[in-house]
Parts: C-alpha cells; structure tokens; sequence
C-alpha cells in the first residue's frame, strides 16, 4: 500500500527540509568564517550556540556590538522547530505504518 502526500504535505516537507539545511549551512559556513578572522573556537562551542556566544565576546572586545549574526541564529532555529512541529503533525504523524 503506498502513501500519497497532499500538496500541503509537500510544501511542509520541502519548508522542513530547507530549514534544517539552511541551519547546518550557517552553522558551518559561519564556523569557518569565524576561522578565518582569526577567532579561536574550542571544541565544546562548535555546537549550536557556543559560536554565536564567541562571536558576540569577540565584537565586544572590538568595541562593536554583535550585529545581526547572533540574531539569525535564532530565527533560523525558531524557523526548523516550526517547520519540524508541522512537520510531524501534519505529515509524519499521518504515514500509515511500515511506510
């Protein structure tokens, strides 16, 4: 027996999946950003956080506020738990099992 998804399904699945690759992509390209200026990142802060509290220290010692950098992080977060809850509630939720 297959399962077919609406096209609301579809959008929901596309909204989650480009939000969970937006997320890893930022993480990452802002990880070697912050390499390339110099900032040391130790091991613990290369989770969702540590680089945006790093970087918010390293502008701060600049004499500089932290910028839209801190802020993006977290919408693009608010952004994945959103689509992840519509996600589950309106497609995974509804697969029949063994599908």
């Amino acid at each position: 027996m297959s399962y077919k998804l609406t096209a609301i399904q579809w959008i929901i699945v596309i909204w989650f999946a480009t939000s969970v690759a937006a997320l890893v992509l930022w993480h990452t390209g802002f990880y070697y950003w912050l390499r390339s200026h110099g900032v040391r990142i130790p091991y613990l802060a290369r989770f969702p956080g540590g680089k945006e509290q790093i970087y918010a220290r390293w502008r701060r010692e600049q004499g500089r506020r932290p910028g839209i950098a801190a802020v993006l992080i977290y919408i693009l977060a608010v952004n994945a738990a959103v689509a992840a809850a519509l996600f589950w509630s309106f497609v995974a939720s509804r697969m029949p099992p063994g599908s």
